[in-house]
Parts: structure tokens; sequence; C-alpha cells
């Protein structure tokens, strides 16, 4: 019978083997799964920075206030998007912390600004308007106040 003892260690090795090559695999998949989540928060961080710039300068080159007034709606809605997709938890690592600066940034700078808050003003419909931002905001411990209507 010890050909049976050699046939059951050499089993065993390979069952040994089998569970750490797939342990490996897996890790490797988790790796790659992770790698592919970073880049497409990174992706759409690309993309809503360069909407961004560009609603920013049509607000600061508009030839008239309606004009201006309609851009400025218009990076509002874009704002209101990026706040909704962080609650959607789209973003990940840095790509999640750096758009979140920026947006704090802005926002406290739409606060302390009066020409921008008169241009808020208007945006704001309803109760419903620029939930996202408001929740937000108090997620962050920052004051809504001027994104409530009046």
């Amino acid at each position: 019978m010890p050909y049976a003892d050699e046939v059951s260690y050499l089993a065993n090795i390979t069952a040994i083997l089998a569970l750490l090559i797939g342990v490996v695999a897996l890790w490797y998949a988790g790796r790659q799964l992770d790698l592919a989540r970073k880049a497409g928060s990174a992706t759409a961080l690309i993309a809503l920075a360069q909407s961004f710039r560009s609603g920013w300068y049509l607000v600061r080159t508009s030839k008239n206030d309606d004009e201006r007034g309609y851009h400025f709606a218009d990076l509002m809605n874009e704002l209101e998007i990026a706040c909704a997709v962080i609650r959607d938890e789209v973003f990940f690592d840095k790509s999640k912390d750096l758009l979140e600066c920026y947006l704090l940034d802005v926002f406290d700078g739409i606060e302390r600004d009066e020409q921008t808050l008169a241009l808020l003003r208007p945006c704001l419909a309803d109760a419903t308007t620029f939930e996202n931002i408001r929740v937000f905001l108090r997620n962050h411990r920052k004051s809504a106040e001027a994104f409530v209507p009046s």
C-alpha cells in the first residue's frame, strides 16, 4: 500500500497548491476591481472638472445679466449633480476627497459673494431645489441657508 500513501500525499500537495493559486487569483481579481473603480472615479472627476471649468467660463464671459443668470443656473445644476453622485457613492478615495474639497470651496465662495448670491436666488424654485447640495453641506457641517428658498 505504499503506492496509495504516495498518491494521497501528492493529492494533498496538489490541493494545497490549488488553494494557494485560488487565493492569489482572488486577491488579483479584487485588486483589478479596485483599480477599475478608482479609474472610473478619476475619469468621472475629470469630466466634471471640465464641465465646471466651462460653466464658470460662460458665467464670467456672459454679455448681460440674463445670459449670466442662465449660465449660472446651468452651473448650479451641474453642482447639484456632483453632490448627488457623491451621495450615491460613485466617487472613491482621492477623487472623492478632491471633489468634496472643490465643492466646499465653491459653496463657501457663493455664500460670501453678494453678486453670486444674487445669481443664486432666482434659481431656488422650491424646497426641493438643490436638495443634494443642502444634504452635502449638512454632511460636511456647513450652513446651507443660502440654498434654501426664501
